[in-house]
């Protein structure tokens, strides 16, 4: 944090509570454009308060939203593939 120096996110129980509280945002954000994210004792006694608008938490989820969607698509493409190499047809009515 910029108080300490401290980096939350090399601390498990910090990046717990850090996810803990993005992710009741996330929820807040689906139907608010607006949500707070606040978690007292963050680290070293040190509180998170923190606005966050529905167009700020999309830019920062992008990539990570952009790298499923490649996923999915090649995950999807690879199954049909591999499902049509591995029908056998028996007879068609």
């Amino acid at each position: 944090m910029q108080k300490t120096g401290e980096d939350p996110r090399e601390n498990p129980r910090c990046v717990l509570r850090l996810y803990e509280a993005i992710e009741k945002a996330r929820k807040l954000l689906s139907g608010d454009t607006e949500a707070s994210v606040n978690i007292d004792y963050l680290i070293n006694e040190e509180d998170l308060n923190r606005k966050l608008n529905r167009d700020e938490f999309e830019q920062i989820i992008d990539p990570q939203i952009r790298q499923l969607a490649t996923l999915l698509r090649s995950t999807l493409e690879a199954s049909s593939k591999f499902l049509l190499h591995n029908i056998k047809v028996s007879s068609i009515e």
